[in-house]
């Protein structure tokens, strides 16, 4: 367990225009153990075991990555202009999917319309539905070939967290912060382009990747879509305007002008909905980091202190469990008369027990409600 700085979560494409605060650390996720997925489900009888595959439901095939993200323009073109050699799969994949003109818009690289349906009434089909697998899912080394570019869903989940419910909540609210980024470097650049970003989702963007959810194609598909074939020549031609077939330069144009920007200028083009959306997600980090200095045992945990051999820690929310010495948790069972700053007692398990405990996992049995509110 450890800290690390909110930013080297995300792209580092946008680490110019992020303001302080995000120099700011929080837990690193180290239950969300991505290259040894926790969730997959190890049994050879996975699908007889009821209870191991609600606990651990995703295929290894799969992961969690039964999601196709929705690529703004300006990040597409940020790939496909990148020549970081670790990219060249992800841009033979981009390049193939602008050939086949499938979902490839102005607004971006966006999910087939039969996709965002059966992706929206599938039934308990998250990492477990191989159909829904992302086209940029790297089956055999299960990794991303386009993380360096990837947008805010991907960059804001995780299938497990260290702060338990107040993380869940700060990832949310970084998502949906950096979601409305995204759209309003969309829109900013297909003005600057001489696109009509209304009359592009209207028509051409799937529910329910439109902004409201509310466009005239929401719940309904085209013959093309159904049968997994690219739009009409009439009507890509209409979407693209002078830059059909000229795709992938439209793409790179968009990231010269996105790339130029300032921090100002984000703030400019984003206006004050950013700012509300801002101080929610400041908010949503006070409550994930912020403890007391005391913090004792929480009542209904005492009786392991009886047990033999190690106190068992369970955090029911995320299914977690590990084992720590007994002997930590003696020192946060007091009286309070004798509450003492965890500060204190960390100095006093390094001195006395040769245990050194971090203030992460302190935070974490804090925020799971191993140990709650000790202040008088």
């Amino acid at each position: 367990m450890g800290f690390q700085a909110i930013e080297s979560s995300l792209p580092k494409f946008y680490k110019k225009f992020f303001p302080v605060f995000f120099h700011q650390e929080i837990p690193e996720e180290s239950f969300a153990t991505c290259s040894n997925c926790a969730m997959i489900c190890q049994d050879k009888n996975e699908f007889e075991n009821v209870d191991q595959l609600r606990r651990k439901p995703f295929l290894a095939s799969t992961k969690c990555c039964t999601y196709y993200p929705r690529l703004p323009n300006y990040l597409v073109g940020g790939l496909l202009s990148d020549n970081d050699p670790a990219l060249k799969e992800g841009q033979i994949r981009i390049r193939q999917a602008i050939k086949r003109k499938i979902g490839i818009t102005p607004y971006g690289v966006r999910p087939p319309g039969k996709y965002s349906l059966l992706y929206r009434e599938g039934i308990d089909t998250f990492g477990h539905s191989r159909y829904l697998r992302c086209p940029y899912y790297h089956i055999e080394n299960g990794n991303c070939t386009i993380w360096k570019y990837r947008e805010a869903v991907c960059s804001t989940y995780f299938c497990k967290t260290v702060a338990g419910m107040n993380g869940k909540m700060f990832w949310n609210a970084l998502r949906i912060y950096l979601s409305s980024i995204e759209e309003s470097l969309c829109e900013y650049v297909l003005l600057q382009m001489n696109f009509d970003s209304k009359d592009i989702l209207s028509k051409f963007v799937s529910a329910p990747f439109s902004k409201n959810g509310n466009n005239s194609k929401a719940g309904r598909l085209s013959i093309e879509e159904m049968d997994d074939l690219p739009p009409g020549e009439n009507a890509y031609k209409d979407m693209w305007k002078n830059w059909v077939n000229k795709e992938e330069a439209f793409y790179k144009t968009t990231y010269e002008i996105v790339n130029a920007l300032t921090r100002k200028d984000l703030e400019n083009i984003t206006g004050v909905h950013q700012e509300v959306l801002f101080k929610d997600l400041q908010s949503a980090f006070n409550k994930m980091v912020k403890i007391p200095k005391v913090v004792k045992l929480h009542p209904g945990q005492k009786s392991k202190l009886k047990n033999e051999g190690m106190f068992n820690v369970h955090f029911e929310g995320d299914d977690v469990a590990f084992g720590l010495p007994k002997v930590i948790f003696q020192y946060f069972d007091f009286t309070e008369d004798e509450a003492k700053p965890y500060k204190e007692i960390q100095t006093l398990l390094a001195e006395n027990e040769n245990i050194e405990l971090d203030d992460t996992l302190i935070l974490s049995l804090y925020q799971n409600g191993v140990l709650i509110n000790g202040e008088a």
